[in-house]
C-alpha cells in the first residue's frame, strides 16, 4: 500500500515513499506500482466482488488497470 487518501483527496504517506521501487531496483525485479490504502478496495474484498468489477469507472479500479497493463506490455511478444 502506497499511501491513504482523505475525503477531499489528499494523499498521506504512511509509510513513506519510493521503498517499493527502491526494493524492487535492489532485488533486480519489476516494480508493478503502488495500490493506495482506498476504502473501495476494503469494502470489494470484504463482500468477495473486486473493485473493478463493482466500480469498474473508479479510481481503485484504474490503480489496478495500470499494473494490469504494464504487466501485458512486459509479457507481450517484442514489435507487437
Amino acid at each position: 500500500m502506497s499511501c491513504f487518501v482523505d475525503a477531499g483527496g489528499q494523499r498521506h504517506l504512511l509509510f513513506g515513499s519510493g521503498g517499493g521501487s527502491r526494493l524492487a531496483a535492489e532485488l533486480g525485479t519489476v516494480f508493478l506500482g503502488e495500490v493506495p490504502f482506498l476504502e473501495e478496495i476494503r469494502e470489494g474484498g470484504d463482500a468477495g466482488k473486486p473493485v473493478v468489477v463493482g466500480a469498474p469507472a473508479g479510481p481503485a479500479a484504474q490503480v489496478f488497470r495500470r499494473i494490469a497493463q504494464s504487466l501485458l506490455d512486459r509479457l507481450a511478444p517484442a514489435g507487437r
